[in-house]
């Protein structure tokens, strides 16, 4: 909840933006008509470095839970975090509907 009225400031850009078109009736320190407006208004989200799923390989010798320079974390071994994994997989993580 963003309290009596709407504000970018107090609900974020991504919420108040979009409660032009989820909560039209609400009232909002803005004058947008619709979501679309006050995205275009706003500068775009910025976009961070892509990183590939590292060539790193464990072997398979390796005791689970050790990790050294001979058995270095791998996507899976010791977390999944996008260093580990790349940011393609890690992101999919958190799809809800993921495509097949």
């Amino acid at each position: 909840n963003c309290g009596f009225y709407y504000s970018d400031l107090s609900c974020g850009t991504l919420i108040y933006c979009d409660s032009y078109d989820t909560y039209p009736a609400t009232t909002k320190k803005g004058f947008f008509k619709s979501a679309e407006e006050c995205f275009d208004a706003h500068e775009p989200a910025p976009i961070l470095p892509w990183i590939e799923k590292p060539t790193t390989v464990r072997p398979d010798t390796c005791q689970k839970g050790l990790s050294s320079a001979e058995c270095p974390e791998v996507c899976g071994s010791g977390g999944y975090d996008e260093y580990l994994c790349g940011t393609k997989f890690f992101c999919e993580g958190f799809d809800l509907n993921p495509k097949p």
